[in-house]
């Protein structure tokens, strides 16, 4: 029987797998997309964060120090994020990506000194089903479909980045173990929105001001990626590290019958066989809860 906590990471990876919806429907520039969801999360968590919270992430120098380390951590993963995704092929980068439960169990061993090595094969089996479910079969390149910003190799590393900065900003928030998210979403997303605003005439990058499309993110990110992410960090300090990988496959199915929905996307043979590691992985969490609680 699932807890309290591990259902809201179920509930977490529903919502956050509709976001290739949101950048598949609005048509603007990176900068703008990453502005829009760095404020909406920041100003979404400072609406009920309490006194505490907001000295824990700026009441004094150290404070500052640690939201502009791990405001950075945050701009650095989601810009690997987007631009493995534009140059590779999605199995590639999907499955690149998931390695992230795998650096956890790392994370967790050498931080924590957690036994992790019972969740090992069905993480793995996770990672070959989120690759096949995101692909159109063994034979699928490895090049990206749209407009390349990195070669594929560089592509590669950039989706290692984006799965090794996902497992730090994780312990982020399972190092702060509080009740409540909203300071983890503070330092990070508003860390990471002080980083793109300085980066922004450093490097040249632009802010397409369009009110209805910024409208339209605004509202996705509010009701979709704000309480996604809120129950994710709500639920990261409650659940063990291995119990949380496995659940949060849960995305990848979520996201591929997303994509069956309002995309039309028909599955092939290999997609229905990588749904089916997927299903199996996660149908073992009571098998590795046990293990744990050994």
């Amino acid at each position: 029987m699932l807890t309290g906590p591990e259902a809201t990471v179920i509930g977490s990876e529903f919502f956050l797998s509709l976001y290739p919806i949101l950048i598949k429907l609005v048509r603007t520039t990176l900068p703008t997309q990453l502005l829009v969801r760095f404020g909406t999360f920041a100003a979404g968590a400072a609406a009920p964060a309490s006194a505490a919270d907001l000295v824990a992430v700026a009441g004094s120098w150290a404070a500052i120090q640690r939201t502009l380390l791990v405001g950075l951590i945050a701009a650095v993963h989601t810009w690997a994020s987007y631009a493995a995704f534009a140059s590779l092929s999605t199995g590639v980068s999907m499955s690149l990506f998931y390695t992230y439960p795998l650096w956890n169990l790392v994370g967790a061993k050498v931080i924590y000194g957690e036994s992790v090595g019972s969740s090992i094969p069905y993480l793995l089996s996770g990672i070959l089903g989120t690759y096949l479910v995101s692909t159109k079969g063994l034979g699928d390149p490895i090049g990206g479909v749209t407009r390349a910003v990195a070669s594929p190799a560089a592509g590669v590393a950039l989706a290692l980045l984006a799965a090794l900065t996902e497992s730090a900003m994780y312990f982020v928030v399972k190092d702060r173990a509080s009740t409540t998210p909203w300071a983890s979403m503070l330092e990070l997303y508003g860390g990471a929105a002080v980083w793109l605003l300085a980066a922004a005439p450093l490097l040249g990058l632009s802010f397409a001001w369009n009110w209805s499309a910024i409208g339209l993110m605004t509202a996705f990110n509010v009701l979709v990626g704000f309480v996604g992410y809120a129950l994710r960090y709500y639920a990261v300090p409650l659940v063990s590290t291995e119990v949380f990988g496995l659940l949060s496959f849960v995305g990848v199915l979520s996201a591929f019958l997303f994509g069956f929905i309002f995309a039309g996307e028909r599955p092939g043979m290999w997609s229905i066989v990588g749904a089916a590691l997927i299903v199996w992985a996660v149908a073992n969490v009571e098998t590795i809860k046990k293990a744990v609680n050994k």
